[in-house]
């Protein structure tokens, strides 16, 4: 029996299949795969030629844990100190609440990730309820986060403006690398994208910004970068990529990544250490040796 399908068999066994990736609703500017000839930014090059910082893909620290949960999860108090944002109404409706607390289905035993942003993620497959938690941790009086939210992941990941949590304004998994789908050989979505040095401005699918960085090529929350199609598998052999860094090179051809945070480095996002098996799958140098200028910027008008 393959290592494959013994994955598959236990998935099925634990409630979660392939069939769960990709998150969100199809028509979600995450599952949309690139055209043949999309039109790219009259300044690609220059936007391309200005991210600088080695290339990496940690999931040890500032990242998600993923907790997997159901109706049988216990529902724990959180108290908010800062805002909640609850989306309604298949995505389209936002209400945004101040030091409140709510009642979430929390495992016993969940851990924040390791890192300053403290980051928790909730989600429910069979419901598709998604719940995340920003500055979050546990105190002698309970669980606390400083700012948290409700969506869904059979919504587009495009929530309404005014929503709270990353720099670009969306939910915690879109664009999230899962082990599963490295496994399975095949990511059917756009990655999501940190940078050092974001800009203030935002365009779709962002809906704000935290950048801070005013310099002439810095890229606004939300830009769409694709890999070159023209390089091939023998380009990938040639920079040195293993077969994990060769599935997400075409996934950056086929669906690209989008810019949604800032960071300490140029980056991608895999499921945290602490509730994923990645069993080496994914390292810090995964993506290393792809190249910048192996890039181009689309353009963000329709």
């Amino acid at each position: 029996m393959t290592r494959q399908l013994v994955f598959v068999i236990l998935c099925w066994l634990a409630g979660a299949t392939f069939g769960a990736f990709p998150l969100y609703s199809e028509n979600s500017p995450w599952n949309l795969p690139i055209s043949e000839n999309p039109v790219l930014d009259p300044d690609s090059g220059h936007f391309v030629a200005a991210i600088s910082g080695e290339f990496g893909s940690r999931t040890d620290k500032y990242t998600f844990p993923v907790y997997r949960v159901d109706a049988d999860t216990p529902r724990r108090s959180i108290r908010i100190t800062g805002f909640w944002s609850d989306v309604t109404a298949g995505g389209e409706e936002l209400e945004v609440s101040r030091k409140i607390r709510v009642q979430l289905p929390l495992p016993i035993g969940a851990v924040p990730a390791l890192g300053r942003d403290s980051h928790v993620v909730l989600w429910n497959p069979e419901t598709g309820d998604e719940w995340g938690l920003w500055h979050a941790r546990r105190t002698r009086q309970g669980w606390e986060a400083e700012n948290g939210y409700h969506y869904n992941t059979r919504w587009n990941a495009v929530p309404p403006k005014g929503f709270i949590s990353r720099g670009a304004g969306i939910p915690y998994l879109a664009g999230l690398i899962f082990p599963e789908e490295l496994r399975a050989g095949e990511i059917r979505h756009a990655l999501a994208l940190g940078i050092n040095y974001p800009s203030p401005l935002h365009v779709h699918p962002a809906t704000k910004s935290d950048g801070r960085s005013y310099e002439p090529w810095s890229l606004p929350m939300g830009s769409h970068l694709q890999l070159d199609p023209k390089y091939t598998e023998a380009d990938f052999t040639r920079w040195g990529l293993d077969a994990s860094g060769k599935v997400i090179a075409r996934a950056l051809q086929r669906y690209g990544m989008i810019l949604v945070d800032g960071s300490g480095h140029p980056k991608l996002y895999g499921e945290y250490d602490g509730t994923a098996d990645w069993n080496g799958l994914l390292q810090r140098d995964t993506v290393r040796r792809i190249p910048y200028k192996a890039f181009r910027l689309l353009s963000a008008d329709p």
